[in-house]
């Protein structure tokens, strides 16, 4: 997973933080989302994905989220790359925070 998270970071714009997260759908559930694609779809529109041009008319991630696995797909956990102001990543905080041992 370590060289999943390296090459996240690699589409991410420079100086700019990003947190990948991995939501288990039981989570994501209990507050009050049918299944990973409403909470995708919902998020999305929320936290919509935002592209920067870097040097040579590369694209990076400015802000927003993207999500690493298919929600229309996913059984156990959905997998998201935020880049969000501390503020926004406290809400999503939420679908981890009662988890044993976190």
């Amino acid at each position: 997973m370590g060289r999943v998270a390296l090459e996240l970071e690699k589409k991410l714009k420079p100086g700019k933080t990003g947190f990948w997260a991995l939501l288990p759908l039981r989570e994501i559930r209990k507050q009050g989302y049918e299944n990973a694609e409403s909470f995708a779809s919902d998020l999305s529109r929320k936290y919509p994905l935002q592209l920067t041009e870097v040097g040579g008319g590369e694209q990076r991630i400015e802000s927003g989220l993207i999500f690493t696995n298919d929600p229309a797909r996913a059984q156990e956990v959905l997998t998201v790359l935020a880049v969000l102001p501390a503020a926004d990543l406290a809400e999503l905080s939420k679908f981890w925070t009662d988890l044993p041992g976190v």
